[in-house]
């Protein structure tokens, strides 16, 4: 049987996903009714935990839910230790339990490009039920991670995040270098989602999903498992595309072919560049692309950077700011988000107000100045007060106190904030001039 230490923080995260709740004041327990406590518990395949959410402990005052650990998550995000004595001994096609995971909280595993890397792979492809490893005989130095198009995605497998990547994943067998690694969260309309992805489905128009690869220091480009033979790329893309590769970012393009009409729309030009990419990169990316679109209008979604950022590299320019938190666990709704739009020409900022609307319901011009102040009130409004619920939820728990008993305050704080005055609502001992109390939760806080 394979055992495999982990975190209880780990622990709690892969409850938490099995049971499609959050692991705030989650208590966990065996089947004997003992509270896992350790830091390091060892788990095996088949393991049983009931998890508590309730004041009471679950030894028969509450009755908590039963999580069955099918797949066991191994401490860390590289492949030391992961174990494959059930991949390696003969495991069957659809033994999900022999396969090789990297924790449920690391949703983008590390892929450490070596012997380990490669080995945890194959052992994924053999394990999991339509995932195969692919060989190219004209690039014979070349192994595709893949899936077969009918494969289903059923939860134990969405929730592996190291198989997840094997879904178009290039890599070298001799350097062990990744060459191309497609997003692995992209879903066809066909396949059952991960628990935790947007499931939110548009239109689609266009073409084939295609991405570059380095073959021999030349560009070629692919589909998720094999080259594309005949394909009419512009010389501008290949070069764009060749500078993002070296820099070790996999980018992906929609193949659209004017002559084959079916389903494509014709584009003249391009209309609108987005750039979806974090802050420190805005301006490199920015440089990579402009001489290849320079009459585009061009914008990015940060909050905390200026329009003008974008001004060395284009004419046209403007930003596109859906001021909302995103995280993998939860699908926004678009249509209440404040989506913050500006460009230096009326025009272009007609055009990106129209786009918001087809978005949301709340569009907003907003200028450089006014966008640095919202930026630093939401901060604010949602870091700071997130940071001060995760130091109350540990002050809780150092007392074995859920952190759930804090829920209607914090409810009934947001619902009086929303309604009023934030500063006419304020209560508490700060407020009364009750020096006695606050010196003791200070005491307290030593």
């Amino acid at each position: 049987m394979t055992q495999v230490p982990c975190t209880l923080e780990d622990l709690r995260r892969v409850v938490a996903n099995k049971l499609r709740q959050g692991v705030g004041g989650t208590r966990l327990f065996d089947t004997d009714g003992d509270e896992i406590l350790q830091d390091a518990p060892v788990l095996h395949d088949g393991m049983v935990v009931v998890a508590s959410k309730g004041r009471e402990d679950y030894k028969g005052r509450s009755a908590g839910r039963t999580v069955t650990l099918h797949v066991p998550p191994p401490r860390g995000v590289g492949f030391e230790g992961v174990g494959f004595e059930g991949a390696s001994s003969g495991a069957g096609a659809g033994d999900a339990s022999a396969l090789p995971i990297v924790p449920c909280g690391d949703w983008c595993p590390v892929l450490t490009e070596d012997e380990a890397m490669l080995t945890a792979l194959r052992a994924c492809t053999r394990c999991a039920p339509g995932f195969r490893e692919v060989h190219l005989p004209d690039h014979p130095d070349v192994a595709v991670f893949d899936y077969d198009d009918d494969t289903q995605f059923p939860p134990d497998l969405t929730r592996n995040t190291l198989l997840m990547e094997c879904r178009g994943l290039w890599v070298s067998k001799s350097t062990h270098r990744v060459l191309c690694r497609r997003f692995p969260k992209f879903f066809e309309t066909t396949h059952t989602p991960a628990p935790h992805t947007v499931t939110a489905c548009f239109e689609k128009y266009d073409g084939t999903l295609v991405a570059p690869v380095l073959l021999d220091g030349a560009v070629v480009w692919c589909t998720r498992r094999q080259v594309l033979a005949e394909c009419s790329i512009p010389e501008e893309a290949c070069t764009f595309a060749q500078a993002l590769l070296r820099k070790g970012v996999t980018p992906l393009f929609e193949y659209c072919q004017a002559d084959r009409p079916v389903g494509v729309l014709v584009y003249a030009a391009p209309a609108l560049v987005l750039l979806a990419i974090r802050d420190d990169v805005i301006d490199d990316v920015a440089a990579l692309l402009a001489p290849h679109v320079p009459d585009t209008l061009a914008t990015h979604t940060s909050g905390g950077t200026p329009g003008s950022v974008l001004s060395p590299f284009f004419r046209r320019y403007g930003v596109f700011y859906p001021l909302q938190t995103f995280s993998m666990e939860r699908s926004p709704v678009w249509s209440k988000i404040p989506f913050c739009v500006d460009a230096t020409l009326e025009a272009d900022r007609l055009f990106l107000i129209k786009i918001a609307k087809t978005i949301s319901n709340l569009v907003y011009r907003v200028t450089d100045e006014q966008r640095a102040q919202l930026h630093m009130a939401a901060v604010f409004a949602n870091n700071f007060a997130n940071h001060c619920f995760s130091i109350a939820e540990k002050i809780l728990a150092e007392k074995d106190l859920p952190f759930e008993m804090l829920h209607p305050l914090m409810e009934e704080t947001l619902a009086k904030a929303l309604h009023n005055s934030p500063g006419k609502m304020q209560t508490g001992p700060a407020v009364r001039g009750d020096a006695d109390t606050i010196d003791r939760h200070l005491k307290l806080l030593e």
